[in-house]
């Protein structure tokens, strides 16, 4: 069926006013992902909870293109919600039936979370600070939403005493909160300077710590494992299910077990 709010909308500032309800909704109901996916005679909309994509709704073939250029001309949307704001990213894909838009949902400006917050107990927190001061590579690991960026701010926050070069590298479009004593550089693959390149600068800068959100390819992973052999503190993220996964990773990236024992050092 096709969804009641869209069948009469015709007019621009309509078809905005859906797409800001539907996110601003997504939000609430802790969606990761929207997914506009056009087929032969209408659009479906699928949602991504806890990493399951389940179908919501279809949308009439003609509202199709007009949402399409909506989100390309906003690019970075930023809504206004009670108690917080939402950031939406979008990804296109050309298709058979059309471009294929990927909506990624995220609070702006989230708060740092204490470590306790994310369950870890006291003496595991001490540990995870001892291991870090003893270099080496810190993998966070785990499916799209389940906590890596949050779980490293937390321990970025345990770091930041203002007497170490602590370096983060992030995607430039990704909302994360603000940690101070933290150097942030963001890198920006659409305009030539990749998360590799962004990596090389910070190592010149001739860092305490480093950490980069997220290990996306074989290049900056090995700038990576490099600084962690050399028992500089690295913090990653990578998406994989659990450690198992992430080894396998590296792996077919072309690294050696005797490698990746060496430099990693903890996973969480």
């Amino acid at each position: 069926m096709f969804s009641p709010a869209i069948q009469n909308t015709t007019a621009a500032a309509e078809l905005d006013a859906f797409i800001r309800k539907l996110l601003a909704q997504a939000f609430y109901d802790n969606v990761l992902e929207i997914h506009l996916i056009p087929n032969r005679y209408d659009t479906q909309i699928c949602r991504n909870v806890d990493g399951v994509l389940s179908p919501a709704f279809f949308l009439p073939k003609k509202f199709h293109e007009p949402a399409i250029e909506y989100f390309k001309k906003e690019e970075r949307l930023v809504l206004a919600i009670p108690e917080s704001r939402i950031v939406c990213r979008v990804s296109f894909l050309p298709t058979e039936y059309g471009e294929e838009a990927v909506l990624k949902l995220a609070e702006a400006n989230p708060a740092v979370r204490e470590l306790s917050e994310l369950n870890f107990s006291a003496d595991e927190s001490a540990r995870l600070q001892k291991q870090l001061n003893q270099g080496g590579m810190m993998i966070i690991t785990g499916p799209a939403g389940s906590g890596k960026t949050t779980t490293l701010y937390s321990l970025l926050a345990t770091l930041n005493e203002h007497t170490r070069n602590v370096c983060l590298l992030s995607e430039m479009s990704v909302p994360e909160p603000t940690l101070a004593g933290v150097n942030h550089s963001y890198f920006n693959s659409s305009k030539g300077y990749g998360p590799a390149a962004g990596l090389r600068a910070i190592l010149r800068q001739i860092p305490d710590v480093i950490a980069i959100d997220e290990l996306a390819d074989r290049e900056t992973a090995d700038i990576a494992l490099q600084a962690a052999l050399k028992k500089l503190p690295v913090l990653a993220t990578l998406p994989s299910e659990n450690f198992t996964a992430a080894r396998k990773q590296l792996a077919d990236w072309g690294f050696s077990n005797a490698t990746i024992t060496s430099a990693v050092r903890t996973n969480i």
